[in-house]
């Protein structure tokens, strides 16, 4: 059940960044998210084509109650950078980026992926 919800996610934040390219969605930046992007030198253009072009995978997913949305973590495969992760909001088709960073490896084993608890 997991996997079929990850999909579907994915999908969903897909299309929208997808139709964001042609202006009938919206994706804010937030600022906290602006200064994490250019602490770890990575472009809103770079989040925007991982997210376009299939090259981010969704590691989590859960419902954020104080937001009314779901949070979504993403991790992207910039070329030429080192993996970083993003996190969304996704809320009916709107995105909101509340952070991005490169990952630390103290926190996360190897594949990026899992918390070191």
């Amino acid at each position: 059940m997991y996997q079929w919800f990850s999909q579907q996610f994915e999908l969903k934040v897909n299309q929208i960044f997808q139709k964001h390219s042609k202006k009938n969605q919206v994706i804010k930046f937030g600022a906290h998210a602006l200064e994490e992007l250019d602490n770890d030198d990575i472009e809103i253009r770079e989040v925007m084509d991982c997210m376009r072009n299939g090259k981010s995978e969704l590691i989590s997913y859960h419902w954020e109650e104080p937001f009314k949305s779901t949070k979504l973590i993403f991790l992207l495969f910039i070329p030429d950078k080192p993996p970083a992760h993003v996190v969304l909001l996704l809320n009916e088709e709107n995105i909101f980026v509340k952070t991005a960073y490169n990952i630390d490896y103290s926190k996360f084993k190897p594949d990026g992926k899992t918390r070191i608890r």
